[in-house]
């Protein structure tokens, strides 16, 4: 068995997540607003403390999914953050699948330079959605 803390390492999910590719733009702020709402809600991390890699795949599976969401509704002022933050959610994504999500075959000074620019784009996210969510949305 695995801790979540350790294989994520920096990557805080409850910072906000994304995943997934190409965010288009063109969504609107209401929607983009619900959906970092409900992925915040629904953590897919929050009751793993420890995790088999089954267990972290399918947490993975549903932030990304769960960053599809935000990405796809994201309003155009957001789409290119949201893009480079659905970008560092699928590199971290596909450390892990590299390893089967077994922390001991990471590539573990990789997988830590993919986790802080994961963090960056996370936060800056956070950042313009608490921002424009709470004053706009």
């Amino acid at each position: 068995m695995v801790t979540v803390r350790s294989v994520t390492l920096a990557v805080t999910v409850a910072a906000l997540a994304l995943s997934g590719c190409g965010a288009d733009g063109g969504g609107d702020l209401a929607s983009f607003c619900d959906a970092v709402d409900a992925l915040e809600a629904n953590d897919p991390f929050a009751d793993l403390d420890v995790a088999s890699p089954g267990e972290m795949r399918t947490a993975f599976d549903h932030l990304r999914e769960g960053v599809q969401r935000i990405a796809d509704a994201a309003p155009d002022e957001l789409d290119a953050s949201a893009g480079r933050y659905a970008d560092t959610v699928d590199t971290l994504i596909d450390h892990l699948r590299a390893a089967d999500f077994d922390p001991r075959n990471l590539d573990t000074l990789r997988y830590r330079t993919a986790a802080a620019d994961y963090e960056e784009a996370a936060v800056s996210i956070e950042n313009a959605a608490t921002g424009s969510c709470i004053s706009g949305g």
